[in-house]
């Protein structure tokens, strides 16, 4: 008898991790750093959606990569309701788009910034009360 609590896997959703390795990293976890606090994330209340864009493979989307896969959970834990969306493809440059009210958006460029200064990127963008 297949187990009843046992994680049921959609052809969608195996598709999607198939094509997909940040966002696999990402699902497991593998960070080994202590990711930005939960608090740190509050001003994601404002924002209506957050997209990253980044490369898979670039030296210059590491520091991307390397913050979501430390920071993801608290960040969508902080707001659930907000959506935070990873746009992966070969060759983009790493960035950061905030959308909030009335289609207002504001981008942060984060190609070749390490771990803390996305880190610092980020908690300015969410800290910054003007749009």
């Amino acid at each position: 008898h297949p187990n009843p609590h046992a994680h049921a896997s959609t052809p969608v959703a195996d598709f999607v991790a198939a094509q997909l390795p940040f966002a696999r990293a990402l699902a497991r976890g593998l960070s080994r750093q202590p990711p930005m606090s939960k608090a740190a994330f509050a001003g994601l209340k404002a924002v209506q959606e957050i997209r990253f864009h980044l490369c898979q493979t670039s030296k210059g989307s590491e520091g991307v990569r390397s913050f979501l896969l430390k920071s993801y959970k608290n960040m969508k834990a902080a707001s659930p309701a907000t959506p935070i969306l990873i746009r992966e493809a070969s060759g983009v440059e790493g960035g950061l788009v905030a959308r909030y009210d009335l289609g207002v958006e504001r981008r942060l460029a984060l190609e070749g910034l390490d771990e803390k200064a996305v880190e610092k990127a980020v908690a300015s963008l969410l800290k910054s009360v003007a749009v």
